[in-house]
């Protein structure tokens, strides 16, 4: 995760603005792309999220779902594939704090 900095930032700072901007992606393709869906596919979401991220990167999209799905099946295979948006909002709260 990067994000770009006028100064040079320390890697937990790094670390907590992307985290920052990734919350808010998540909220906005929430609002936008699924604000009429009681539960959301957790892949779409997670595409339509990095794309946010890094438009226009297919690659960067590619290899992220790589890591995502190899740790999902390792450690969360039982992970749903569908979640409720409050599920997600609550999820993407807890992470910021």
């Amino acid at each position: 995760m990067q994000v770009m900095s006028q100064t040079p930032l320390s890697d937990e700072e790094s670390i907590r603005l992307a985290v920052e901007k990734i919350h808010k992606d998540v909220q906005d393709v929430i609002s936008t792309t699924y604000e009429e869906y009681d539960n959301v596919y957790v892949d779409s979401l997670i595409r339509f999220t990095l794309d946010k991220y890094n438009p226009g990167d297919s690659s960067y999209e590619s290899e992220v779902m790589q890591v995502y799905n190899l740790l999902m099946k390792k450690y969360y295979p039982d992970f749903p594939d569908f979640l409720s948006r409050n599920e997600i909002l609550y999820f993407a709260e807890s992470i910021v704090k």
